[in-house]
């Protein structure tokens, strides 16, 4: 039986007393900020159009921040065809210290005076109070009547890098900048802003062992051979997870469990059996 695990071209390791995890995605959200404040504020030199009551987008309650844009493309300090950030921050994020930040949605409920006129300049998410990573902008002009428009997902972090300290900062937020693509003047008016911060969890398993050959990946048949046969019941079942921890096999535990079909990569299988779980790390090539 060793031979066929040394001639193989397949990795294997098996673990004894130490444990491993596998990922829970968990999410928080979506919240709502405690501060909106606009971009170089009082700066009279600064580029772009200042915001008017940017406080009113705390709260989805048909109360707007309003900013009013030049023609485009019309700029000339606060008189432009573009404006400044309205910055959503300090929204209550509490994720845990352990945690693994994977993803942010931002949601903003807005609309333009005119149809076809206000579009996205730049969406960013703020870190420590700057806008951090790469902008994002929606596929549309803003509507007559309010409407949300969602940006990112579960594994987006827009080009950021994030740790929950990060999100979970009062300076952690997103910052909105519409602009005006029309040749006449016109207004954009923000009712509410949200995030919601997507990150996954470790779950500890324990672990048990009963020999070096008690399971084993066998390359040739693309199996995972059992050969205790106190596990070989239709109470045992088996678990491969892929290198994110995300679960792709499930089976009850016969003599010879078939994985074929796995992508080229490194996996984790795990026999559950009441309080017994066997841990098997293997790597298709």
């Amino acid at each position: 039986m060793k031979s066929n695990i040394t001639k193989s071209s397949i990795a294997i390791i098996i673990w004894l007393g130490v444990q491993q995890s596998t990922a829970q995605i968990m999410s928080q959200g979506p919240m709502n900020p405690h501060a909106v404040t606009i971009q170089y504020a009082g700066c009279l030199s600064c580029p772009g159009a200042e915001w008017l009551n940017a406080a009113n987008a705390m709260l989805p309650d048909s109360v707007y921040a309003a900013v009013w844009l030049w023609s485009n493309p019309n700029c000339f300090m606060s008189s432009c065809y573009y404006a400044r950030g309205l910055q959503a921050s300090d929204f209550g994020f509490s994720v845990p210290g352990n945690a693994t930040v994977t993803g942010i949605i931002a949601d903003a409920s807005r609309k333009g005076q005119t149809s076809s006129a206000i579009w996205d300049s730049s969406i960013f998410l703020l870190k420590n109070g700057l806008p951090e990573g790469v902008p994002k902008t929606g596929p549309n002009a803003w509507p007559l009547l309010p409407q949300y428009e969602t940006y990112g997902d579960s594994s987006d972090l827009w080009g950021a890098s994030l740790t929950p300290a990060d999100v979970n900062s009062s300076q952690f937020g997103v910052m909105v900048k519409p602009m005006n693509k029309s040749t006449a003047s016109d207004s954009a008016f923000v009712d509410h802003i949200r995030l919601t911060v997507f990150y996954t969890l470790p779950v500890s398993v324990d672990e048990n062992y009963f020999s070096e050959y008690a399971f084993y990946f066998d390359a040739t048949s693309q199996s995972i051979i059992i050969n205790v046969d106190d596990l070989k019941n239709t109470k045992a079942e088996m678990r491969v997870f892929d290198y994110s921890g995300r679960m792709v096999l499930r089976k009850k535990v016969s003599e010879r469990v078939e994985v074929n079909g796995l992508s080229p990569g490194i996996y984790t299988a795990v026999i559950f059996r009441e309080q017994i779980k066997l841990r098997l790390k293997f790597s298709v090539q």
